[in-house]
């Protein structure tokens, strides 16, 4: 795995975790990445 995405993928994890905390809906994958920019559609 790159750095790049290792850190997005952490980004990803430390984002759902705070979610589940916050007793938010949890982002899907794709909508983690759009909203970091890096998927449009």
């Amino acid at each position: 795995m790159t750095p790049i995405f290792r850190s997005i993928a952490k980004g990803f994890v430390v984002e759902r975790l705070r979610s589940v905390a916050n007793h938010k809906p949890v982002p899907s994958w794709t909508e983690y990445l759009r909203a970091q920019g890096g998927l449009r559609g």
